[in-house]
């Protein structure tokens, strides 16, 4: 039996060292699959914070374009509106002063205008077709030998005064003064950034 209890012995110790081996083995492939649970885990936040920071910045950029965009509708739809009210402001002006040039109140504006102005002797004065009519009227107020001639680029009314020499020319015109008061409406426009001041 001797033999018998040292192959029992020799068994106990075999299974006792084999057991031993695979409780570290064991071990081991439990510390070795932790380790990979958890790189796996580092790697799969770091992939999902890359893609939700790639995601945010997709996003932002977006809704930058969008704002950009809508922005820049928004100024566009403002300037076209002012564009429109500007328009029809200086629209009604124009007829404003037709209105002025076709009443009562033009002939003594205009004979004032002249008196002001005192043209010199052989003076010629440029007037629109219409104004013509007045010619002999304002030549009694001119009390010079001023010639009168029809300018068909005088459209509101007023005159413009061409020297006898021909080398000065002093415009007085309705059209040439309406033409002035929209380019410097224009001008401080742009000095001030179309803000109002």
């Amino acid at each position: 039996m001797n033999a018998n209890r040292k192959l029992m012995q020799f068994i106990a110790s075999v299974d006792s060292n084999v057991e031993s081996e695979a409780q570290q083995l064991l071990s081991a492939a439990r510390a070795e699959a932790e380790q990979i649970t958890q790189n796996a885990a580092r790697e799969s936040n770091a992939l999902s914070q890359r893609q939700l920071t790639t995601a945010k910045k997709a996003l932002a950029l977006k809704y930058q374009r969008r704002l950009a965009q809508n922005s820049f509708q928004f100024h566009t739809a403002i300037l076209q509106r002012r564009a429109r009210h500007l328009s029809q402001l200086f629209a009604d002006l124009e007829k404003r002063i037709a209105e002025f040039a076709a009443s009562e109140s033009y002939l003594p504006w205009l004979k004032n205008l002249l008196t002001t102005l005192q043209p010199e002797e052989n003076t010629t004065i440029l007037l629109r077709e219409a104004d013509l009519q007045y010619a002999d009227i304002l030549a009694a107020i001119c009390h010079k030998s001023c010639c009168f001639s029809a300018d068909a680029s005088i459209v509101l009314g007023g005159c413009t005064l061409l020297s006898p020499d021909g080398k000065r020319c002093r415009n007085h015109t309705l059209d040439d003064a309406l033409g002035e008061q929209i380019r410097h409406f224009h001008r401080e426009q742009l000095e001030n950034g179309g803000n109002q001041s």
